[in-house]
């Protein structure tokens, strides 16, 4: 998302120096609102605001932070904080209406803020990143439990989900499991019939005993007796040698991409003036970052802001600018997004964002970049703030 910003025409710009001088004049005088902001910038890392209120009153920045005024009116606060949009909003006496609203100077814009996988009870701002689904998405204004791809007003798709991967190859086959307990036993099978009994003989004369006699030949076996219940299980014997080894199942789904690598390329300008009818030309600090993989599979995610001015009296300037990439072995800087601007004596804020996919496994340069189209120099060229995700 780039925002655009123009300096007002000449005839504006003269009604706002009248106006400003009118607001000068009456600075001592507390508005009908009763709170005057007279300064409200960004200084050395820290946020400072100050100005003059109703005596001894409580003032309150962005629900944050708050000061008592002085008996004589006066308040200020300097504080470790950065507004998500460089505005800021100031009440009195915990009052449910802003009493003064305020642009901060040397603000730069905020950029995407990762908090990983996306919960229904996280309290979302605009940029916030997370995953849901295998994709990253952006939030694209402030909300609670509105599932990313269920709710489109709220969330956009960041970077999407990357394609599943080949099968992979099969595990070796886990041990045998133990024996099962033994089954209950069996029912007891029919008895056999009885054979028929032979015809007795006439009974003789007792005799004298005699002595023992040889044995006698064994008798015919009688008929077998029920079967009796199964005993005891024994002891379980070695175990059999180890099977042949499964064939190869599927390969598992690729898991999500993500964030691989991040820089920051904040600092000065490094340049006093950007002439008139110029070439593309970096402002601000500049970061490389080598892509390791053809083609198209890496993504840059890349926004920047700096102040611009163009004192030359009652003139404007317009000019292009970009996020701009380039080979770090020579040639010319190249963009894919191209933004339009225009600035006067009021030193203004410009900011862009780019989605970028190198076609080529190279090594870039990138950074803020700005050509002047007109034959008005801009010679105020401010602090540059940056940053670049890069997705895979």
């Amino acid at each position: 998302m780039a925002i655009h910003m123009r300096a007002a025409p000449r005839r504006l710009f003269t009604r706002t120096l009248v106006s400003a001088a009118i607001l000068a004049a009456s600075q001592s005088t507390i508005l009908a609102n009763g709170v005057v902001v007279t300064d409200a910038k960004i200084d050395k890392g820290r946020l400072v605001v100050s100005g003059t209120a109703n005596a001894n009153a409580r003032v309150t920045l962005d629900s944050k932070f708050s000061a008592a005024a002085s008996a004589a009116g006066s308040f200020s606060f300097n504080v470790v904080y950065l507004p998500p949009d460089c505005t800021v909003d100031l009440t009195l006496n915990g009052a449910a209406t802003p009493a003064a609203h305020a642009v901060v100077a040397n603000c730069g814009p905020r950029g995407v803020n990762p908090l990983g996988a996306w919960s229904a009870t996280t309290d979302y701002l605009t940029d916030d990143l997370v995953t849901w689904l295998g994709s990253s998405w952006r939030a694209t204004r402030k909300n609670i439990n509105k599932t990313p791809s269920a709710y489109p007003a709220f969330w956009e798709k960041f970077a999407a989900k990357g394609d599943d991967g080949a099968p992979g190859a099969t595990g070796p086959q886990g041990p045998a499991g133990d024996a099962g307990p033994q089954g209950p036993t069996g029912a007891v099978g029919p008895k056999g019939d009885a054979g028929p009994a032979g015809a007795a003989g006439p009974k003789g004369a007792t005799g004298a005993i005699g002595p023992q006699g040889p044995a006698g030949a064994q008798g015919l076996a009688g008929p077998a007796g029920p079967q009796g219940t199964t005993g005891p299980q024994g002891p379980a014997g070695a175990p059999g040698a180890r099977g042949a080894q499964g064939s190869t199942g599927p390969q598992g789904p690729q898991g999500p991409s993500g964030v691989i690598a991040s820089y920051g390329f904040s600092g000065p300008s490094g340049i006093n003036v950007i002439p008139a009818y110029s070439g593309w030309m970096f402002v601000g600090p500049t970061a490389t970052h080598t892509v390791q993989k053809c083609c198209n599979l890496e993504h840059f995610i890349v926004s920047a802001g700096v102040n611009l001015a163009a004192t030359a009296w009652l003139a404007t300037a317009d000019f292009t600018y970009s996020i701009c990439l380039q080979y770090t072995d020579g040639g010319g800087l190249f963009s894919t997004g191209l933004h339009e601007g225009q600035v006067g004596a009021l030193k203004t804020t410009f900011s862009v964002s780019l989605l970028f996919t190198p076609p080529n496994a190279e090594t870039y340069r990138f950074g803020l970049c700005v050509i002047n189209n007109g034959s008005v120099p801009i010679d105020k060229v401010g602090y540059v703030n940056g940053t670049m995700i890069v997705t895979q």
